[in-house]
């Protein structure tokens, strides 16, 4: 019989791994370049958001001559009014988690997202009792991936 390692405690990234967020992320920011008269390709809007927030816009400021901050400001207040229900947990998520504390690991989140929607989020599922913390937008570590830390 093979031995095999038992991982019991896991490190998990939010937006696209243990919630599906993304396509949330890239309507409302496609929306936001459309309220600017400009129309792009969402596989290119999600290549740069999986890079970061402030990557994707940053580049399409850039690109078309916009206002950083307005560009900014329109995309967070359409994505925060996507409902929760339309940025489901990941397939088979749930279970992973069950199963981490089931075997007495420990879940903990790491995300710059804030530690309210983080909150909100847990609750919005039912599932805070699965985690054991996170370090969010306000624990000051480096963004991902920051060449600096390899």
């Amino acid at each position: 019989m093979e031995n095999h390692a038992q991982f019991c405690n896991l490190i998990w990234d939010f937006d696209g791994t243990l919630f599906d967020t993304i396509p949330a992320m890239v309507s409302a920011f496609a929306q936001s370049l459309k309220s600017f008269g400009v129309d792009a390709e969402e596989e290119k809007i999600e290549g740069m958001i999986r890079l970061s927030i402030g990557k994707c816009i940053g580049y399409y400021s850039c690109r078309y001559g916009l206002d950083e901050s307005i560009l900014r400001e329109g995309f967070l207040h359409r994505y925060e009014n996507v409902p929760l229900e339309k940025q489901p947990l990941m397939p088979g998520a749930l279970h992973v988690c069950e199963t981490v504390r089931r075997i007495g690991g420990c879940n903990i989140i790491v995300s710059h997202r804030s530690a309210d929607s983080l909150a909100r989020f847990l609750r919005a599922y039912q599932i805070e009792h699965l985690f054991d913390g996170w370090l969010s937008a306000v624990d000051g570590y480096p963004r991902k991936p920051d060449p600096f830390l390899f």
